[in-house]
């Protein structure tokens, strides 16, 4: 993943209104997030996956719904264009990187300032419990045979995007967009309004769980 440097100047936007920082972003659609000259407007230029971004919007922004996702149009500057993207494929971390090892190898790409880390170690041989907490709400617990990932702010298509590349088991068995879809046999996939698993055909444990909750999505996996 290649971060480049994006400025973003507060200035009249095409719905005439002024404009506000929300904050950095990364792109997970594949290959890229259509650059629009203004909200579903002509589109001008496609800004590639795993791009950091630096997103405005107006201060009357509403949600809205397009090509059936919720989200919100933002202001985003690429190169030399400026123009309006939807941030339903927007992330607040950064897009899994190519090839991603592993959950917390994904987690492991944001870090701010100030995290904390503790560390557990259960009396069994051989298990060890690992707990990270980062600024802006989102935790990691990683456990033998598995583990948890709360990611705030984002929706079952987001986080999907983002974990079907990096849960064990799940790489080059999934495409890419949704609704989601797998490919070969021997894994079932089923999806509802609030969750998606992930399962071997036989049977057994989930091999990947997201689950919205108030406020964001819980990702768990087996390894």
């Amino acid at each position: 993943m290649r971060p480049i440097a994006l400025a973003l100047g507060l200035c009249l936007s095409a719905r005439g209104a002024d404009l506000r920082t929300v904050g950095t972003r990364w792109v997970v659609a594949e290959p890229g997030v259509t650059l629009r000259a203004s909200p579903a407007g002509e589109a001008i230029a496609l800004v590639p996956y795993g791009e950091m971004l630096t997103a405005a919007v107006t201060d009357d922004a509403l949600p809205d719904t397009y090509e059936g996702h919720r989200g919100h149009w933002v202001q985003i500057s690429y190169g030399l264009e400026r123009g309006w993207v939807f941030d339903a494929w927007l992330l607040p971390m950064p897009a899994p990187p190519e090839p991603c090892a592993s959950i917390p190898a994904w987690a492991a790409e944001w870090t701010p300032a100030g995290a904390a880390f503790v560390e557990v170690r259960s009396t069994r041989p051989g298990d060890s419990r690992r707990s990270q907490s980062y600024e802006g709400g989102m935790s990691l617990m990683v456990e033998l045979g598995g583990g948890e990932l709360w990611l705030p702010g984002l929706t079952l298509p987001q986080a999907w995007a983002g974990a079907r590349r990096c849960a064990p088991g799940l790489a080059g068995r999934t495409r890419p967009g949704w609704p989601p879809s797998l490919e070969g046999e021997g894994l079932t996939l089923r999806v509802e309004a609030r969750r998606l698993r992930v399962a071997p055909a036989t049977g057994g444990a989930p091999l990947l769980t997201l689950e919205v909750l108030e406020g964001g999505v819980r990702v768990g996996w087996r390894g």
